[in-house]
């Protein structure tokens, strides 16, 4: 927009006074400045044309000099007390110097002399009103480079969710909301559940870790922070995932070996695109619950922890430096874990925050570890513990659980919404007489619910999300829910587990339908884009664990209690 076409638009929207003791002159200047302003203020002395000022505030002032009453000199000085900006054309037949004299001394803009000349008005006008538009210029500078920035700020921040879902898709876990049961070389039965906490501090993290079940049947997990903030770690955590998903999906033979021969792999990858001051803190671990060994590796990474079945946490310390594209060695440890009930593996997000109190949240990690049992009553007190997170901060959990429960009660029906209905409320008595208090009663029904119908929707029904949802909108799902039905069973069981001093109730639910992949629910997990699995969302909030087995089958929520029961 140029200066002319915002002078004229911004004439439209002010107010000019004129002050005339001439009538004509006043009639005439009036109708010619009417076509441009919004609106022309009349006044027939200086009197009068500063009680109009002080009264309408008009953004440009017109006046003669010589006036009866107030001539145009003295009206000047008193708007001058007022306003010292607002502009002013002084018009004159007379030439004296003293009056000239005190109009620039009293901030005039223009002058004119009379009679006035229609061309030298509009010269007169445009001049005085300079400043506006040098003033509307400038916020329609900034306006579009405010729009600019939005826009720029809207695409980058696109750009990097796209980045940090290209970050989810290369983070591969195998076990995903997932348990497994297993039998070891000692004749122990326990099924082991994995849990992680991964909480980027930015969109993009220097975090990423990836969980993988080799043919052997062993875990092999890596979980990597690359130091440094923003978009070069990021980088680098990627190409570190990308590249050891891949060796895991193409060189089996190798991976299912000793841990050494795949960190060697990719220590030789690693070294050709970190710069020269940039390091990589990772840790490696290939765990064989058959034969209870666990391998580690860490690169300058914050210890792993065990806990084992009497709730003594040992240690175990990082025995490498840091990577760097100069290293050409390191070494690896094995260690016993056939009595080991809990592995912790964190990167150093939680040590560099500090507690409420300004220290470092070592000693708190080690509490913490020591007085939860699963992977939500430990970022519970963590959490109760530390001030604001600095960094980020990725946890992976590990449990061997017996999966014997005490005071074990089922409930197995025939899939229909009345059954459904009929095992909610044994549900809500089983926990009521499990003494559970009235808010864990509350939302262990709730998720007892939520899931109990993903049972019975999802899986015996076999209704997908579109198929769901189509229903709704058409309004014809309530009616199809209510009336169908299948002699396929669901079976509900709910107990206690024992978990250190811990106590927890157990609610397995398995039926007899097509199960799903519950590895479709990382993405809802992460995407706030997504309203998909609201339930699982809800159910996930409101307890403290949420697993699958046996192909979705079977959903299992755990709360754990606060005290024993």
């Amino acid at each position: 927009m140029n200066e002319i076409s915002i002078m004229t638009d911004l004439m439209r929207e002010l107010t000019v006074l004129c002050v005339d003791d001439e009538p004509l002159a006043l009639e005439y200047l009036g109708a010619k400045l009417a076509r441009r302003f919004k609106s022309v203020l009349k006044a027939s002395d200086g009197t009068e044309g500063l009680e109009m000022f002080i009264a309408q505030k008009p953004d440009l002032v017109i006046t003669d000099n010589r006036m009866g009453f107030m001539d145009g000199i003295d009206m000047i000085k008193e708007i001058r007390r007022i306003n010292a900006d607002v502009p002013i054309i002084l018009v004159t037949a007379y030439t004296e110097k003293d009056a000239l004299v005190e109009a620039i001394n009293n901030n005039v803009t223009q002058f004119l002399s009379k009679p006035i000349d229609t061309k030298k008005l509009t010269q007169a006008i445009e001049k005085s009103m300079q400043s506006f538009v040098n003033q509307r210029l400038h916020e329609t500078n900034l306006r579009q480079e405010l729009e600019l920035l939005k826009y720029q700020e809207k695409y980058h921040s696109q750009q990097e969710l796209n980045a940090f879902k290209k970050e989810l898709s290369l983070i591969q876990n195998d076990l995903f909301l997932e348990k497994f049961g297993l039998k070891n070389c000692y004749g122990d039965e326990y099924s082991v559940y994995l849990n992680i906490f991964y909480k980027p501090l930015d969109i993009l993290s220097g975090d990423i870790y990836s969980i993988r079940r080799l043919d052997d049947g062993s875990l092999f997990i890596f979980l990597a922070d690359s130091m440094g903030k923003g978009l070069s770690a990021s980088v680098t955590s990627i190409l570190t995932s990308a590249y050891m998903n891949h060796i895991i999906d193409t060189e089996m033979s190798v991976v299912v070996g000793p841990l050494r021969n795949s960190v060697k792999i990719f220590n030789n990858y690693i070294r050709s695109i970190l710069l020269d001051d940039e390091i990589l803190s990772i840790t490696f671990l290939k765990i064989d619950f058959a034969k209870e060994k666990m391998e580690i590796a860490s690169f300058s990474s914050p210890p792993v922890y065990v806990k084992d079945r009497e709730g003594n946490v040992e240690i175990i310390k990082c025995n490498n430096p840091p990577l760097t594209k100069y290293m050409t060695d390191f070494c690896t440890d094995e260690t016993d874990i056939r009595d080991v009930l809990g592995i912790m593996v964190i990167t150093d997000g939680l040590y560099e925050c500090r507690s409420h109190e300004g220290e470092t949240m070592v000693d708190k990690v080690t509490d913490g570890f020591k007085a939860s049992a699963m992977k939500t009553d430990f970022h519970k007190y963590v959490g109760s513990q530390m001030a604001t997170p600095e960094d980020d901060i990725s946890c992976i959990h590990i449990l061997k659980i017996d999966e014997n429960l005490k005071d074990e009660r089922v409930f197995e029906f025939e899939s229909s919404l009345k059954n459904v209905g009929r095992s909610i409320e044994w549900a809500e008595t089983c926990f009521t007489e499990m003494q559970s208090d009235f808010e864990t009663m509350n939302m262990l029904t709730l998720a007892f619910t939520e899931m109990v119908m993903n049972s019975f929707e999802h899986s015996v029904l076999e209704l997908d999300n579109r198929q769901k949802y189509q229903m709704i909108n058409q309004g014809v799902y309530d009616d199809y829910i209510a009336a169908a039905s299948s002699e396929k069973k669901i079976k509900t069981t709910i107990g206690i587990q024992h978990l250190w001093d811990k106590t927890a109730i157990v609610i397995r639910i398995e039926d007899e339908g097509t199960g799903f992949n519950p590895h479709i629910l990382k993405t809802w997990m992460y995407d706030k884009e997504k309203s998909d699995g609201k339930g699982i969302k809800i159910s996930r909030r409101i307890t403290d664990e949420i697993y699958y087995a046996k192909g979705g089958r079977e959903s299992i929520i755990i709360r754990v209690l606060e005290d024993h029961i």
